[in-house]
């Protein structure tokens, strides 16, 4: 009997080690990946970085991140198309997977702001005729995302932009997108080291406000 309980815990001994090691392969894969979305600017790496997330989602289908890096990489290939007619199925696509990571984390600051994000790239398909709607559906979220966590530098990245970029005629305004992006310049410089979890925008927030400067 003592022979069985002996080799019983090597047993579970072994099982732990394995999922220990699984977990450590799975997060080194996450962070490789997510470093390459870092750099992206390219159509290509947008592609290739948003296929590389889905396939971990064909086995991990309970974290969060995955679909939210799977849809941020589809909001920034949209970001790329220069055909407009190929933006709202890449968005949709995005949108998706965005919506499934808020079932899994539900009243999270950066989700609404991928959802923002989503929503102002849906507006490169026609200015003119979708500007006001989905602009005031990304400020919305935005606003949201600032009730949940007001320290959260990318919802001023977000709003500075929308401020900085739409035309005054519109609603734009130059002093406070300046406003917003210093609030997220400083946010930016308190917020701990990078991990896993969303920290992308720091570099942007700097170079339009350099530009404003």
């Amino acid at each position: 009997m003592k022979k069985l309980f002996i080799a019983a815990f090597m047993l579970i001994g072994m099982f732990n080690t394995t999922l220990a090691q699984d977990a450590s392969a799975y997060q080194a894969a996450l962070k490789k990946n997510i470093a390459v979305l870092d750099t992206a600017r390219k159509i290509s790496t947008f592609q290739e970085v948003a296929n590389a997330f889905e396939r971990m989602l064909s086995v991990e289908k309970n974290d969060w991140l995955l679909y939210y890096y799977a849809s941020m990489s589809l909001q920034g290939l949209a970001e790329k198309q220069t055909d407009p007619e190929g933006i709202d199925a890449i968005l949709d696509k995005a949108q998706t997977y965005s919506d499934a990571a808020a079932a899994l984390n539900p009243k999270n600051a950066d989700i609404l702001c991928l959802n923002a994000a989503i929503n102002f790239s849906r507006i490169n398909v026609d200015f003119m005729a979708r500007g006001p709607q989905y602009s005031a559906k990304a400020e919305e979220m935005l606003m949201a995302a600032r009730k949940i966590d007001a320290n959260n530098p990318r919802v001023y990245l977000l709003l500075g932009q929308k401020a900085f970029f739409t035309p005054e005629q519109f609603g734009g305004d130059k002093k406070l997108a300046k406003k917003l992006l210093e609030k997220a310049v400083e946010l930016y410089a308190q917020a701990p080291a990078e991990t896993n979890n969303p920290h992308w925008g720091q570099p942007l927030a700097q170079n339009l406000l350099s530009n404003m400067k």
